[in-house]
């Protein structure tokens, strides 16, 4: 059982060890942690460019390909995500774009 506190919702300890477990899922699906307290994170995943795609399609179809990749790349943005573990437990995100392990 979780721990509470005498307002009835979890105690400090227990929501930092709800955020901690997110965050693991977090970092390895790629994000990494700006900011930290006990009951909130600011998280960053810079976009990524994948190279094979670039190459074996520019190969392919004589760099059509891979310049619409880069144009697709461009266009790209750096995801953040804002999470905050309210007195349930409860996971609170602002994001840029839905990461994966929030789903988790």
């Amino acid at each position: 059982m979780a721990e509470t506190n005498t307002g009835g919702g979890l105690s400090i300890e227990a929501r930092r060890a709800v955020l901690q477990s997110k965050l693991m899922d977090a970092s390895r699906d790629g994000w990494r942690i700006t900011s930290q307290t006990d009951t909130t994170a600011q998280l960053y995943k810079p976009k990524s460019f994948n190279w094979a795609v670039a190459v074996v399609g520019g190969v392919l179809t004589a760099g059509i390909l891979t310049l619409l990749y880069l144009v697709e790349y461009g266009m790209k943005k750096d995801q953040t995500a804002f999470i905050e573990v309210d007195e349930q437990g409860q996971l609170k995100v602002t994001k840029s774009a839905k990461p994966r392990f929030i789903e988790a």
